[in-house]
């Protein structure tokens, strides 16, 4: 039996929320704490996440992985992933078309439907306990911010008023189930829902503005990506050190 949902009215950051609640008391692994106004999400490489009140599924899930080493963190992205993009496929119209983005971005089509924001705390060379931070649009559909392609569950599914904490509930003990997985039937499943990974070539750019095309080949252990360029050598490159364009 999973811990209940701990819905809170607002909060500046579900993952906040959560890591007070451990700096305070135990807590049992797969803890959840949600909010239906978060008023400063974080994303991926410091961005806001735009998120209108009382419309969409923010929650942070508490992980505590049974002696993985920091040099593993990877696994847990895996667990995280393979479990939100698991839990989401059984309410989309087409799961082929539900990927992730890498390194942990969910995507319908070419649109961003959710992303992750994992926080580690160490404990010498293992992980202690993480924080899943996961946001997933649900209800709204209209965004006025300047990201370039979100959607939501509402308009994959041209349906309004889906209720959000079973879907909390159904990401929550999908990716508990993920956990049990072993590495190598993670990377399979992973490198399989991969988005783009479709054996063709697409643009990518990395930080000082070069742009190439290349396919990808795969994950390593460690989260780096392998790229193959449509010429000269493999190229392997760690979050925030390349960006697919759109």
């Amino acid at each position: 039996m999973l811990p209940p949902v701990n819905w809170l009215p607002e909060t500046p950051s579900t993952n906040s929320a959560l890591r007070s609640l451990i700096a305070q008391e135990p807590l049992e692994p797969w803890t959840v704490v949600a909010t239906l106004r978060q008023t400063a999400g974080r994303g991926q490489r410091g961005n806001t996440w735009e998120s209108e009140p009382g419309k969409n599924a923010s929650f942070s899930l508490l992980i505590r992985p049974h002696e993985l080493k920091a040099s593993e963190q990877w696994t847990l992205s895996l667990w995280v992933s393979i479990g939100t993009r698991e839990a989401l496929s059984s309410l989309v119209p087409d799961p082929s078309r539900l990927r992730m983005k890498w390194p942990n971005d969910v995507y319908y089509d070419d649109r961003k439907l959710g992303g992750i924001l994992i926080e580690n705390s160490l404990r010498g060379e293992f992980i202690d306990w993480s924080i899943a931070g996961i946001g997933i649009n649900v209800n709204q559909t209209r965004f006025l911010s300047d990201a370039p392609n979100p959607v939501s569950l509402a308009q994959i599914l041209d349906q309004d008023n889906l209720e959000i904490e079973p879907i909390i509930a159904a990401i929550q003990g999908a990716i508990a189930e993920t956990s049990r997985l072993d590495y190598d039937t993670l990377a399979s499943r992973y490198h399989s829902i991969l988005w783009r990974n479709d054996g063709l070539p697409h643009s990518f750019v990395t930080p000082d503005g070069t742009r190439f095309d290349a396919t990808i080949s795969h994950v390593l252990p460690t989260g780096h990506i392998s790229l193959q360029p449509t010429s000269g050598p493999p190229l392997t490159f760690a979050f925030k050190e390349v960006t697919p364009l759109l």
